[in-house]
């Protein structure tokens, strides 16, 4: 039985995900982030404490699948599991990386070319 629904948000620019949940227990010492890299074991990557319903994941790994699932806790155990939220992530693209030419310096740079073709014609 899923006691809690979890969702997972995105940042701009994709850096961190923001993953929220609803808290339906009164009784919570807090709360339990898992989190699995690209079918791999779950691991514990996180934890709240009680009355906060949301995390913020802020490494983010780029080109994996991410997947998260949220559990409450107490001093008598542990609730069930959430369902499970996944996310792929891409590698940006660096813009600084981006070389952008304006076309006018392909104009200039051929005007000057046949410039001196022809001065090389006439000599």
């Amino acid at each position: 039985m899923i006691l809690f629904t979890l969702t997972a948000s995105a940042q701009t620019p994709f850096t961190n995900l923001v993953l929220t949940w609803n808290d339906n227990s009164d009784n919570e010492d807090g709360f339990k982030i898992e989190r699995m890299l690209d079918g791999e074991a779950w691991v514990q990557y996180g934890e709240v404490i009680a009355d906060i319903a949301t995390f913020n994941d802020e490494e983010v790994p780029y080109s994996r699948t991410i997947s998260y699932r949220v559990l409450a806790f107490n001093g008598y155990g542990n609730s069930g599991y959430t369902n499970i939220v996944a996310e792929a992530t891409f590698q940006p693209i660096d813009p600084d990386g981006l070389k952008i030419k304006r076309p006018g310096n392909y104009v200039s740079k051929f005007f000057k070319l046949l410039t001196k073709k022809r001065k090389h014609k006439r000599s």
